[in-house]
This record gives structure tokens, sequence and C-alpha cells, in this order.
């Protein structure tokens, strides 16, 4: 569910917009109007679990990279154990 919200973020150009899709997941979720037309439903959640995730997530990109860079794919059934092998620790 965080990195649903940290993925929103990401994709979210303006600030007033981030500020309020995190305003709506502290206050209970709710559902959100994109800026190009839709509405995204957003789950309720605490913002120290979305910025634990967000803090992951750019622990673990750039080893991804570097993995993928290594092997050419993500489809080895033991990602995790390879990649705190030969990257980093994988958290």
């Amino acid at each position: 569910m965080q990195v649903q919200i940290v993925g929103m973020l990401c994709r979210t150009p303006d600030k007033d917009a981030r500020q309020e899709i995190l305003r709506r997941c502290a206050g209970g979720g709710g559902t959100f109007e994109k800026t190009g037309g839709g509405k995204i439903a957003l789950p309720a959640t605490n913002l120290n679990d979305v910025a634990n995730q967000a803090d992951d997530l750019i622990v673990v990109c750039p080893q991804m990279v570097v993995y993928l860079a290594k092997y050419g794919s993500f489809r080895s059934p033991n990602l995790q154990t390879e990649l705190s092998q030969n990257c980093c620790d994988f958290p």
C-alpha cells in the first residue's frame, strides 16, 4: 500500500497535488482527481510508513540497476538472495 502512495507521489509533478495526496492518505483515504482526468482511490496509511517505504526504495533501486546490468533480468527465483550476495544488503 505504501509503495502505491510513493508511486503516485513520484508521478505527480505539482507540489500542491503531492501535499493533497499525503493529506488525504493521512486523513483516512479517499479519492483524488488527477489533472489529466479520472480519479485515484487513495488508501488510508500512516505517513511514517510511507516515508520508510520511500527510504527503502531509494536504497534498493540502485541495487536493482546493478543487478540488471550484471545479470540482465529479474527472472531469477532467488532474486532477493542474489541481490544480497552480488550487490549490497537487500532490506
